[in-house]
């Protein structure tokens, strides 16, 4: 116990020694990854217990097994988990978020491609694909503006 009391004020100075700047810099991309967890835990969590109500939601064709779309709604949560583990370790590791810009990425790509020309099985340019391809691109957006003032404020060295 004598040992560990002995380090921690060391602990403390060094915690006291990390800028405002360095992190309000990465605030940015911190508030998005969380923002962006939660809203794929929402999602995770809907698909987990709710499949088929979702499916009605999103005008999609009718499965006859949910069970892929629960496994999906689960690797939600766990992708959730990881944006939150990112965002707690950002003001070292900023440049991991690049994952989560190529992920949302492609999904709005998919999403915005198949409400525009009706791409993909069962497809339907409705509502639900516009809204889920603009959230998601404007989470890109943010993401890499975020990555942007990062980069240039504390660069990868």
């Amino acid at each position: 116990m004598a040992a560990l009391r002995s380090r921690r004020p060391y602990f403390t100075r060094w915690k006291q020694t990390r800028t405002r700047v360095e992190s309000h810099v990465v605030g940015l991309l911190r508030r998005i990854l969380y923002l962006e967890a939660a809203i794929w835990v929402v999602a995770g969590v809907a698909l987990a217990a709710v499949p088929e109500s979702l499916m009605n939601l999103l005008d999609q064709a009718a499965y006859p097994e949910h069970a892929w779309l629960r496994v999906a709604g689960i690797q939600a949560i766990t992708l959730a988990m990881l944006m939150v583990l990112v965002a707690q370790k950002i003001d070292d590791h900023w440049w991991w978020s690049w994952a989560f810009v190529f992920g949302t990425g492609a999904l709005a790509t998919f999403f915005l491609f198949k409400a525009a020309f009706g791409i993909g099985s069962g497809a339907s340019s409705g509502a639900p694909s516009w809204a889920i391809g603009t959230v998601s691109a404007l989470l890109t957006a943010a993401l890499l503006a975020g990555l942007g003032r990062a980069g240039r404020e504390n660069p990868m060295t």
